[in-house]
């Protein structure tokens, strides 16, 4: 999403690949009426389970690789953060900081400085609403001092 010009389209198609290979819902099914455990439909599901387990290894290294990201762009202080919106569609969600992240205070702002409610809860998260973050865009919040908004 920061730098759709070096997405890694191979590796994303490659794992898609398998998931539809798997979610193919005649695997097997032709030997099915004949017994589940015949050497054959072992066999048809053995292939099934490999294209899965590929499918969630490629996602995972996909994933690791993006948080990986050294041009991903740094907050300036040490309270802000980013919140991004992966899909294609207007988002709003609930979002949750750790204790260790939120340690700045109770208080959220969003990049226009708007006050955003907010509340510590009693695992030492602080919970607030991200509202309308665009379609494969980020908002920029930051925990101030102070009390939570409501």
């Amino acid at each position: 999403m920061l730098k759709p010009k070096q997405s890694p389209a191979e590796a994303f198609d490659q794992a898609w690949r398998n998931v539809l290979l798997y979610s193919e819902h005649t695997w097997g099914a032709d030997w099915q009426c004949v017994g589940s455990g015949t050497p054959k439909t072992k066999e048809q599901w053995a292939i099934k389970q490999a294209y899965v387990t590929h499918a969630d290894q490629k996602s995972r290294e996909l994933i690791e690789q993006a948080l990986k990201n050294e041009n991903a762009p740094v907050s300036p202080l040490e309270n802000e953060f980013d919140v991004f919106n992966t899909t294609s569609w207007p988002r709003t969600e609930v979002v949750l900081l750790s204790a260790e992240q939120s340690a700045g205070g109770e208080s959220v702002v969003d990049e226009r400085g708007k006050s955003i409610p907010s509340q510590r809860l009693t695992t030492g998260e602080l919970a607030f609403i991200a509202k309308d973050v665009p379609p494969f865009a980020a908002r920029r919040y930051r925990v101030t001092a102070g009390t939570a908004a409501s």
